[in-house]
């Protein structure tokens, strides 16, 4: 993912790239947890449902 961020980075740098206008981490895993109900986690974001408080992945 760093090299990815690295490349966005730059692109936006030169001016004949083409406009950036946001990135979105998403993976394939992200269907899972929907499937299974979020009773498994997947993500860069662990989310404690009761307090909402969010808790970033190493």
């Amino acid at each position: 993912m760093r090299e990815h961020i690295d490349a966005i980075g730059r692109s936006i740098q030169q001016s004949d790239s083409m406009p950036i206008r946001g990135f979105f981490a998403w993976s394939l895993l992200d269907n899972y947890e929907w499937a299974e109900r979020y009773s498994k986690r997947f993500g860069l974001v662990y989310i404690d449902y009761d307090t909402l408080t969010r808790i970033v992945k190493r």
